[in-house]
């Protein structure tokens, strides 16, 4: 998470007019074809600190193979789309 947030930081720097994400969810701990280690929590946190870089943004939907892609997509997109309940 700390390089993706470096990654963003960088982007926000260049001062895009536009975000393009390549939204891919193979990320996700139990993926079956990879061995990474983003919870779904994570993804959630992607969608926030996108938001929050107040910019226009799109994602292209690039991987992700486990059952669970439907709640991790879910939890990116509730998250970008609003701020959490305090």
């Amino acid at each position: 998470m700390a390089a993706l947030r470096a990654s963003l930081d960088a982007v926000i720097a260049f001062r895009p007019n536009l975000i393009l994400v390549s939204a891919g969810f193979d990320a996700y701990a139990q993926d079956p074809l990879t061995a990474m280690t983003l919870e779904t929590d994570d993804f959630a946190m992607l969608g926030q600190w996108l938001r929050a870089t107040g910019l226009p943004a799109a994602a292209i939907l690039e991987g992700g193979y486990s059952e669970d892609l439907p709640l991790l997509i879910d939890a990116f997109l509730t998250a970008w789309e609003k701020p959490p309940v305090a």
